[in-house]
């Protein structure tokens, strides 16, 4: 087989990736590869790992098709570019994907594995510990707005979906899903955003007034801060991002009165939900629901935490803030406690539905 050894940026590596693994010609490969970088807004593990499961004999012969067609279809689906593109490549592979099986944890039951990602709750450790696990998988992992992009046809061709995602978004994945987040005491969850946002926070269009704010006010002044989009990080974040949506724009009078409502409500389709507090025993639990050990480290922890403790003036009015958050947390660390740590036996785990479901 022809080798390459172009060198191109980062987002082109998955068109190196895939000339290294099919041979049907270089101008087909010259193709394939602008696909590729017109498609580089869906994210490069996505795609290495869809095409990887298209490699046992005769598997490519689809894409080989689809590519050299993919031009003059893309054009004749929508104008400008990524979207046609994007749209050519669900079309030719949704079909295909539908039919393959690969080899995921038995306690999915070919279920999508869909994690919810709350900031700040040791969901950078968790995720690496699922990279790890499901290797194989085809991932999808994006930001807050790709998920507003992704289509539900997009999300469908993916075993896991990981992202900072919200409530809202769950109806774009499969049905037939294993839904799960964690939780962190709000309290200290809101300290460590507010330092996350000082010092190591990427900038986000959605997150720029709060990063803004975090590192030009004290914490007080921060909590103080009446912006709604400072707001969106200090005030519910947990109860926003379960019951819809943390971002303003996308919550109304009708959704912000009945946020705790919504979010014990929503709780209840989840399949498990982890305490931060709790890290080891919850990483042990959820071992044992998915049927594959999940080994988790600490990352994405503050690297500084010799920041001053909060006063208690300070702590009185992050509560004040939070009460709907502390309300959420507290019921669902209580029945953390009451199913996974008062087992009397090992390995007695009751289901996901007679664990969690229901409200909160």
């Amino acid at each position: 087989m022809e080798s390459h050894q172009t060198s191109l940026a980062p987002r082109d590596r998955a068109g190196i990736a895939c000339d290294a693994s099919w041979d049907f010609g270089a101008p087909a490969r010259q193709r394939l590869r602008s696909c590729l970088v017109r498609l580089r807004k869906m994210p490069s593990t996505t795609l290495l790992r869809i095409f990887r499961r298209f490699q046992s004999p005769g598997g490519d012969e689809g894409y080989r098709v689809a590519f050299e067609k993919l031009e003059e279809e893309a054009s004749h689906l929508r104008r400008g570019g990524y979207d046609g593109y994007r749209t050519a490549f669900q079309t030719k592979t949704l079909h295909k994907v539908s039919r393959q099986r690969r080899s995921l944890p038995s306690g999915l039951d070919g279920r999508q594995l869909c994690f919810l990602h709350i900031g700040k709750t040791a969901g950078t450790s968790i995720q690496h510990a699922l990279f790890e696990a499901l290797w194989d998988a085809a991932i999808f992992h994006d930001s807050l707005p790709g998920f507003d992009r992704v289509t539900p046809a997009e999300l469908a061709l993916n075993d896991l979906v990981i992202g900072h995602f919200m409530y809202q978004h769950v109806s774009k994945m499969r049905s037939a899903r294993f839904l799960m987040t964690f939780l962190r005491d709000p309290i200290d969850r809101l300290i460590s955003n507010y330092h996350f946002l000082r010092t190591r926070s990427p900038l986000s269009r959605y997150s720029e007034a709060a990063l803004q704010a975090a590192r030009s006010l004290s914490f007080k002044d921060f909590l103080l801060c009446d912006d709604r989009n400072v707001r969106m990080i200090t005030a519910n974040f947990q109860s926003k991002a379960l019951a819809h949506d943390i971002r303003p724009d996308f919550l109304d009078e009708t959704m912000t009165g009945a946020l705790l409502e919504n979010a014990e409500r929503n709780l209840g389709t989840f399949d498990f939900i982890g305490i931060c507090e709790y890290f080891d025993d919850s990483i042990h639990v959820l071992s044992e629901m998915l049927g594959v050990e999940l080994s988790a480290k600490k990352l994405n922890v503050n690297p500084d935490r010799r920041f001053t403790e909060p006063t208690a003036e300070e702590l009185d009015i992050a509560r004040s803030l939070n009460g709907l958050d502390i309300q959420l947390y507290g019921k669902a660390r209580s029945r953390f406690e009451r199913i996974y740590l008062s087992r009397s036996a090992p390995g007695s785990l009751r289901s996901p539905a007679d664990a969690l479901g229901g409200s909160v």
